[in-house]
C-alpha cells in the first residue's frame, strides 16, 4: 500500500481582526425625541375620577437606562489602539425592549462609547383619555397608558469581556 499524503493549507486574509467584535455594557437613552407622559386617575368632589398629567413628579432617569449587548464591525481591516466602526445595539431595562445602531469608538479592542440612533418605548396616555377627563371606576396606571415606540437617542458604555478587557492588543488564534 502506498504512503497517504495529507496536505494542509491555511487561508489567511489581510486582516487581523474578528469581523464582529461582541461587547457587554450599559446604553442610556435620554427623553430628547420622545418624552414619558404619565397620568393618574384623582378623585373629584362628585365622587367621579379625573385623569391628570404627573406634572410635578421628575421623570425617573434609570428607567432610561439599560443592560445591553453590542456588535460592532470596525472600519479598520488591520488592529490599532484606537478605531471606529459600525455597531448594533440591543437592550432591555426589564419593560422595554431597544435596538439601535450607531457609530463606535473602540479604545484598545476592548472598550467601546457609542453614539446613535435607538427604537424604543416609552409610557403615553391611551387615546380614550385625555387630560381633565372625567371617569367612573378609578384606573390604575396600566390603564391609563400604553407603550408607544419611537425612534430616540442613545449612549453606550461598553467592554469586551469575552476577553481580557484590560489587555492591548488583541488575542490571535
Amino acid at each position: 500500500m502506498k504512503d497517504l499524503k495529507i496536505w494542509e493549507f491555511e487561508l489567511r486574509t489581510e486582516s487581523d481582526m474578528d469581523n464582529w467584535i461582541i461587547h457587554y455594557g450599559f446604553t442610556y437613552i435620554p427623553s430628547i425625541l420622545m418624552r414619558n407622559s404619565q397620568y393618574f386617575s384623582e378623585a373629584d368632589a362628585n365622587g367621579g375620577y379625573v385623569v391628570r398629567k404627573m406634572s410635578n413628579k421628575p421623570e425617573n432617569e434609570w428607567r432610561n437606562g439599560s443592560p445591553t449587548v453590542s456588535f460592532t464591525h470596525p472600519f479598520n481591516k488591520v488592529y490599532r489602539k484606537d478605531m471606529f466602526g459600525m455597531s448594533i445595539v440591543t437592550g432591555t431595562n426589564f419593560s422595554t425592549y431597544n435596538a439601535g445602531l450607531g457609530l463606535s469608538y473602540i479604545r484598545g479592542y476592548n472598550g467601546l462609547f457609542t453614539a446613535g440612533v435607538m427604537y424604543t418605548q416609552k409610557d403615553a396616555l391611551n387615546g380614550q383619555y385625555k387630560d381633565g377627563s372625567v371617569l367612573k371606576e378609578n384606573l390604575n396606571f396600566d390603564q391609563l397608558h400604553y407603550k408607544k415606540g419611537g425612534i430616540e437617542f442613545f449612549f453606550s458604555l461598553s467592554l469586551r469581556l469575552d476577553k481580557n478587557p484590560f489587555a492591548e492588543i488583541p488575542e490571535k488564534k
